[in-house]
C-alpha cells in the first residue's frame, strides 16, 4: 500500500510530484516588539539636532525618514500621510492644534501627495519642531508648528511606530 503526504508526494519519496523542489517558504515580517522604544525622547532629539549641525545625508523630500530614524526604528511607511494612515485610531490623536502635541511626539500634516511629519522639540515652549526643508532645501531645521509658509494642515500627532512607542515626557 502506498501512503502519500498531503502534496502527493509518497512518504518515501517517489511519486507524481518528488522531482517539484519545495517552494521557498514565505516571509512574513514581524515587528520584534510593541512596548516602548529604546531610544529616548531626549535621544531622539538629540539624534535630530545632530542632522541639522551635521546631516548624514541630504533631507530633501524625506521627512518620513528623518523622523523614523530619530526614533531609531527602520522604514515602515513610504510617506508620511501613509505612516498616518498605519498608525491605528487608539494610537494617535487627531486634530487639535500642533502646540498641544507633548515634546518627542510626531506631528502629522496633510498637503501635497506625501504630506508631511516633523518632530515636537520644546520643554518651555511648545511653538517648535524639527523639520527638513523648511528653513533650507534638504537640511533640518528648527521650524514653527504650523508651518505658516507651506500651507499644510495639522492632522494630529502620535509616538506610535510598528517597533514599539516613543515613551514621552
Amino acid at each position: 500500500m502506498s501512503v502519500l503526504n498531503e502534496d502527493a508526494t509518497l512518504l518515501d519519496g517517489t511519486g507524481p510530484f518528488a522531482d517539484i523542489p519545495e517552494p521557498e517558504p514565505r516571509m512574513i515580517w514581524l515587528p520584534p516588539k510593541r512596548g516602548y522604544l529604546t531610544r529616548t525622547v531626549d535621544e531622539a532629539i538629540a539624534w535630530a539636532w545632530g542632522q541639522a549641525k551635521d546631516p548624514s545625508q541630504d533631507w530633501t523630500g524625506l521627512c518620513q525618514s528623518f523622523c523614523r530614524q530619530s526614533y531609531g526604528v527602520g522604514a515602515w511607511a513610504p510617506s508620511a500621510v501613509k505612516a498616518w494612515g498605519r498608525i491605528p485610531k487608539a494610537k494617535r490623536t487627531e486634530g487639535g492644534k500642533p502646540e498641544d502635541a507633548p515634546r518627542g511626539a510626531l506631528l502629522y500634516y496633510a498637503g501635497g501627495q506625501y504630506g508631511h511629519v516633523a518632530l515636537a522639540i520644546g520643554k518651555k515652549t511648545n511653538r517648535s519642531c524639527l523639520s527638513n526643508d523648511y528653513t533650507e532645501r534638504g537640511r533640518i531645521g528648527r521650524a514653527p508648528r504650523t508651518f505658516p509658509r507651506w500651507g499644510v494642515r495639522y492632522l494630529g500627532w502620535s509616538a506610535w511606530t510598528p517597533f514599539g512607542s516613543m515613551k514621552l515626557d
